[in-house]
């Protein structure tokens, strides 16, 4: 991958967007191979103490015995846990078994299956990419890949786990990749990145740690986490300096340094920011592409968020989901859709902001139809009650006439025929208007999103209202 900086206004990714941040908190208790100075290393007593002392996400090594079995450790030999001197890649599974007895380490599948709702920052510590190609299978079968992040050092593997995975799962910059975004900053630029999170050492003479620099990496929608970090006085700084998450061998120490920070530094909030609501609320998922993401909006400005300031001020006891990814297209929403039917999200509304990227790339308008359509279906069979509220949209007339007129058509004729509650474009009065949108012409301001925001509330404040307080 080559050095990729712009001049451009600096354009976030929508990393809060993606699966593996829905539900957890804006700052981040990583612990680091479980809670590692209490309990042995990538133990299940590590993993459940972690959990027990604050930690939301655990960190674990990877490495593949020879006929390819994944296993939690960290070192390329068995000598320092096991005492034996050969490599994971020499031995099969089944020879670990026969030579570790009741040392046995844990296989990924059995963590995956004893930490159903648990979060996981896997980092794969093998340079072969045979490796990586495990793992997304793995993942997929396991139907594991929105709660996990996957990190690697080596440029390659990850490279090849970004293509196996699909783009399905969310992922840190490898070293390089991080050399490369250093240098974007240096030259005061925007980058165009293909991962959500930085995950580096504290190296101060560098700048990774400097205030200015977390706040670059969040410009281009990249978070910033740090390792490994079991100092409360250090952990304190990092987080003061703008840190999304921090790793440690010490959850408990962690989880006492961010309760004792004033909340608007703990949990990242920018001022002005809308309150956040309990997290078992109902839920609005705002199912859509950049547009819903905020694409180069902090996330405060970013529509769900201001949907969210709106509902505050109604007092309407609702939480809005940010389920905007940048590209998407109404297969990829239908394709993630599942994830926000999981047990801990009370989906009380979906409203579906899709099909602008159908339209840019000239795909099918049957197919955007019936993707819509598949969308509105499968709600309602998983939550009948939900209401259902799907944008109209119109695409650019350089597209031909024919074409922009029957993709206008599209929308309408799903609402009436799927029964769902049809919201007038939204950008109906931002779409075109240089003052309020960025420079590339696309995507709103904060002006235009508070805009296009007041258009959605106009349809779904009235909805919403006729429903039984939550």
């Amino acid at each position: 991958m080559g050095l990729v900086c712009t001049d451009a206004k600096p354009s976030a990714a929508a990393a809060g967007s993606a699966p593996f941040f829905q539900g957890l908190p804006a700052v981040l208790n990583m612990a680091h191979r479980g809670a590692s100075r209490d309990a042995p290393e990538h133990s299940l007593r590590a993993y459940e103490l972690a959990l027990e002392q604050g930690a939301q996400v655990l960190e674990l090594d990877l490495r593949a015995t020879r006929d390819g079995v994944l296993v939690l450790a960290h070192d390329a030999t068995l000598e320092r846990t096991l005492g034996l001197p050969q490599r994971w890649d020499e031995l099969t599974w089944q020879e670990v078994l026969s030579q570790s007895a009741e040392r046995a380490p844990l296989r990924l599948e059995d963590v995956l299956a004893r930490f159903p709702d648990v979060h996981l920052n896997l980092e794969l510590k093998d340079e072969q990419p045979a490796v990586a190609r495990a793992l997304a299978e793995l993942l997929k079968v396991q139907q594991a890949e929105p709660r996990v992040l996957v990190a690697s050092a080596h440029d390659a593997v990850m490279h090849e786990f970004r293509a196996a995975s699909g783009g399905r799962v969310a992922t840190s910059a490898a070293k390089r990749e991080v050399l490369l975004f250093h240098a974007c900053y240096l030259l005061g630029k925007g980058c165009s990145v293909p991962y959500v999170a930085l995950q580096l050492p504290t190296i101060g003479w560098l700048g990774l740690t400097d205030a200015a620099f977390v706040e670059h990496a969040h410009r281009q929608g990249v978070v910033v986490h740090y390792w490994t970090i079991d100092d409360a006085e250090r952990q304190r700084q990092l987080l003061l300096a703008g840190a999304d998450g921090i790793m440690t061998n010490q959850p408990e120490v962690l989880a006492r340094t961010i309760a004792a920070l004033p909340p608007r530094a703990a949990a990242g909030s920018p001022a002005g920011a809308a309150p956040a609501p309990a997290a078992d609320a109902p839920a609005i998922v705002f199912l859509g592409d950049s547009l819903t993401a905020g694409l180069g909006l902090p996330e405060s400005q970013a529509l769900p968020a201001r949907i969210q300031a709106r509902l505050n001020a109604a007092g309407l006891r609702y939480r809005t989901i940010n389920g905007g990814r940048s590209g998407d297209t109404s297969a990829g929403g239908l394709a993630r859709l599942d994830w926000y039917f999981r047990d801990s999200v009370d989906l009380r509304a979906l409203v579906i902001g899709l099909g602008s990227n159908d339209a840019m790339r000239g795909l099918s308008l049957s197919a955007l139809g019936d993707n819509l359509a598949q969308i509105i279906r499968k709600t309602r069979e998983r939550k009948p009650d939900a209401l259902i509220f799907l944008w109209a949209l119109e695409t650019f007339p350089n597209l031909g006439p024919d074409y922009a007129r029957e993709y206008a058509s599209v929308f309408p004729a799903v609402a009436e025929r799927e029964q769902v509650q049809l919201i007038p474009f939204p950008l109906a009065d931002v779409a075109g208007n240089p003052k309020l949108n960025q420079e590339d012409g696309i995507h709103p301001t904060a002006e235009g999103t508070e805009l296009v925001a007041d258009r959605i509330w106009a349809v779904l404040q009235p909805a919403l209202a006729a429903r039984p307080a939550p």
